[in-house]
């Protein structure tokens, strides 16, 4: 892996996405290898910030949370991938996966550069806030872009889009968040706080 050119990509993605884009758009990546050699590099620097930010509270609950945001962020690009792909053929979109793995990855690329820094006191939350805000406006251009979506139902696909995608990864953290016993509400966790 050649983090220089990882670094640039990022870099990219954030100061100039359609530029970026245009020219990424006819590589061939298939989705196996952005989710090994991106999407997993980006997930883990945004769950290492959760770990940072709550490491103070409780050691081992700021582990397994690590680790939740990791199988977290995992499965959300698979399934959101799979979901691009379905939605974009009822937009007039291509509906090639590899092209929507694209799009999943680069547009969350925001939201996780910005969701490392709330280890740092207020305003690490709000660059993280600032980082998902941003990654609506680079979803807009990679589904114009990667997705080949007409201009006129690129708004619609994403507003559904973004609906859809905020119930998936509400559900998948439900169904995590049990396994890794991470309920903030649990009085056994209350009661492990070491000041």
């Amino acid at each position: 892996m050649d983090f220089g050119k990882l670094i640039s990509l990022v870099q990219g993605i954030i100061l100039k996405p359609k530029e970026t884009f245009l020219a990424r758009k006819e590589e061939k990546d298939p989705w196996l290898n952005i989710l090994v050699y991106y999407v997993l590099i980006l997930v883990t620097i945004s769950a290492l910030g959760s770990f940072l930010s709550w490491m103070w509270w409780s050691v081992s609950w700021s582990i397994r949370l690590f680790f939740m945001q990791l199988i977290l962020g995992i499965l959300n690009f698979i399934v959101l991938m799979y979901l691009m792909q379905v939605l974009s053929k009822s937009f007039g979109g291509n509906g090639n996966l590899e092209q929507s793995a694209k799009t999943i990855a680069y547009s969350l690329t925001p939201g996780w550069v910005g969701s490392f820094f709330v280890f740092i006191p207020v305003l690490g939350w709000l660059i993280a806030l600032a980082g998902w805000i941003y990654s609506l406006f680079v979803l807009y251009h990679a589904l114009l872009i990667f997705m080949d979506v007409p201009k006129d139902k690129s708004i619609g696909y994403e507003i559904i889009f973004i609906i859809v995608a905020i119930g998936v990864m509400v559900i998948l953290g439900l169904i995590l968040n049990p396994i890794f016993g991470l309920s903030m509400l649990s009085g056994r966790h209350m009661m492990n706080i070491k000041f």
